[in-house]
Parts: structure tokens; C-alpha cells; sequence
């Protein structure tokens, strides 16, 4: 009960990140485009080995109360210029809805030869610690997200590695 709680509380949470991209134009209208411009990348996961796809608006997969999910959101460009911007950008917003978040360290890594940007944080739901490590992988206008959380990353880890080592862009 408390793995699929905590799991739909995880779905909600990134999907809530996923419209972090959007904008606001001043007089309370989003401003945000959410048609997919001709030409733009795909980005695609191969799931590992025994994780359920998951009924959502993003791609997302489950297995163990466990999830991994990938999101494409819009860098707003007027506030952001790096990646390293973004992820100040992004932990800003979780802050608005997580005051409790603690974040690690960030680290450069790569993700399939992309650069990347990769943290961890964790949050505590209903006195439920929950973790998430989050990947960004940005181009000249969108970060593409991969976010992994568990509540036993060691049973999981492998598989979280794969998947991401998995990320295409086509």
C-alpha cells in the first residue's frame, strides 16, 4: 500500500516537473507551447527487464514500487543559459513544492556520449522517504529528464542504469 502511494505520489510530482518549462507572461497566462515543433529529437527508453509501462502522459515504467519516467521540458531561455542554471532553475521549483527536499550533490556526467547533469534528492511523503536521482541531458532549448525513483535504490540500481544508458534521441 505504501509502495503504490508513495509511487503515484512520484508520478504526480514529476509530471508537475514536467511543466516547470512553461512560462508565464505576467498577467497570469501560460505562455507555454506544447505542440512538438517539426524536427525536434525524440527521446526513447528501453525498459529493463521485467518493468511494467505505466499508464501516463509521459513515458514511465514500474516494477517493485520503483519507477523511472522521462520528461522533455522547454528551458526557459530568459532565465536559464546552461545546464548547470537549469538544475538550479529546477531544484528552485521542487522547492516551491517540497520544502523538506534534500538535495545532493551536482555531478557532469554522460548519458549514451550526451552530456548530462545528475543529482539526487529525497523528500519525505506521510513519513515515507522517497528518493529520485534526476538526469538532465539539455540542448539549445530542452532538457531532456530522466528521473528514477525508488525507495530501495540498491534492489533497482542496476536496472536504473541500464535503462538510462538506454536513452536515445531520434
Amino acid at each position: 500500500m505504501k509502495k503504490t502511494l508513495v509511487l503515484t505520489l512520484a508520478l504526480i510530482l514529476a509530471l508537475s516537473l514536467a511543466a516547470c518549462g512553461g512560462r508565464n507572461s505576467g498577467d497570469g497566462q501560460d505562455t507555454t507551447d506544447t505542440t512538438i515543433p517539426e524536427g525536434r529529437l525524440m527521446p526513447s527508453i528501453v525498459p529493463a527487464a521485467g518493468w511494467e509501462e505505466m499508464e501516463s502522459a509521459v513515458p514511465a515504467w514500474q516494477k517493485d514500487g520503483s519507477m523511472i519516467m522521462l520528461t522533455v521540458d522547454i528551458i526557459p531561455q530568459d532565465e536559464v543559459s546552461t545546464p548547470e542554471e537549469f538544475v538550479i532553475y529546477a531544484q528552485d521549483k521542487l522547492k516551491e513544492s517540497f520544502e523538506d527536499a534534500a538535495f545532493g550533490a551536482t555531478s557532469q556526467t554522460k548519458v549514451n556520449g550526451m552530456n548530462a547533469v545528475e543529482y539526487t534528492y529525497t523528500i519525505q511523503t506521510w513519513g515515507v522517504e522517497q528518493t529520485f536521482r534526476v538526469l538532465y541531458i539539455c540542448t539549445d532549448i530542452y532538457a531532456y529528464t530522466i528521473t528514477c525513483s525508488s525507495m530501495d535504490f540498491e534492489a533497482v540500481n542496476t536496472d536504473f542504469q541500464r535503462m538510462i544508458d538506454s536513452f536515445t534521441l531520434s
